[in-house]
């Protein structure tokens, strides 16, 4: 598993939702879509514009928890340095600015932080369950791109942020310079990162980002249950052994049947996409 695999998996345990990687590439709700072994979100299409449906009653509130953060645990340690103070870094007194040095020991290690999450969800969905389902049963006649497939993972809700910071080091004995914005001064912990800063030189490359505002820079994904598609097969079943001895039954008139069933409800329909990571350590 990646290192970015690893700081979305553990983001996702701790706060219920996953940030959206690659980094300023947000998704909307009703984006449909394939999460890589790397934890990235590969976009495919929307129910918009595959089925010409999507969710409503679109909500959002203020997460409840405010501010986010997070680190991967005590590979992560924040040192601060007053104006003047040199460093392996920083070692001219000229540039030595107030300021902290992320140290990251570990391929595996980050820190993030997000200020005032707010969470927007749609609450209404039967127009997308029965396009889905649709699909799924016509899957064999319709085109690549209309098909329902097992490993697509469907948007439900997402998550804004004033300001959005993530630090995810590339190898181990990673150190990142990192300021205060303004008036703010140095952090002292993966907390702070949410207050607002600015990122300076790093002794190795990282993945970064530093936003403000931060627009959808989380989502919550859900895949169909498997289940599910066991019982629409055992659908399907029935209306053909239903429909033996009439003539002549056609594909259209089994669909038809099938599409005037109640489809199931969302939580019958979709479980959501697990971490396998454990949640991140608070700061």
């Amino acid at each position: 598993m990646s290192t970015v695999a690893k700081f979305v998996g553990a983001v996702q345990a701790r706060f219920g939702m996953r940030p959206d990687v690659p980094f300023g590439n947000p998704v909307e709700i009703g984006d449909i879509g394939r999460i890589g072994k790397d934890g990235a979100w590969n976009p495919v299409s929307s129910t918009k514009e595959r089925f010409g449906v999507k969710p409503s009653k679109v909500r959002t509130a203020p997460d409840a928890r405010g501010d986010w953060d997070a680190t991967s645990g005590h590979d992560v340690h924040f040192h601060v340095y007053a104006k003047g103070q040199t460093s392996k870094l920083v070692q001219n007194v000229a540039d030595a600015k107030a300021r902290t040095e992320i140290e990251f020991n570990s391929s595996e290690s980050f820190a993030f932080a997000a200020h005032n999450v707010q969470i927007t969800t749609a609450t209404e969905f039967s127009d997308v369950l029965t396009a889905i389902r649709h699909a799924y049963h016509e899957r064999h006649d319709l085109p690549e791109d209309e098909r329902w497939d097992k490993d697509l993972a469907y948007v439900f809700a997402v998550g804004d942020a004033d300001r959005f910071t993530a630090l995810i080091a590339r190898s181990s004995d990673t150190d990142v310079v990192v300021t205060g914005k303004g008036k703010v001064g140095p952090p002292a912990s993966a907390a702070d990162l949410a207050l607002g800063v600015e990122i300076g030189v790093s002794s190795k490359e990282l993945e970064k980002a530093n936003s403000a505002p931060a627009h959808h820079y989380f989502y919550r994904a859900y895949r169909l249950n498997p289940s599910v598609f066991r019982q629409w097969d055992d659908e399907r079943l029935q209306e053909v052994s239903g429909t033996e001895g009439i003539e002549p039954v056609t594909e259209e008139q089994i669909l038809y049947l099938l599409d005037q069933r109640p489809p199931p409800s969302f939580d019958e329909m979709f479980e959501p996409v697990e971490s396998d990571v454990p949640a991140a350590a608070s700061s």
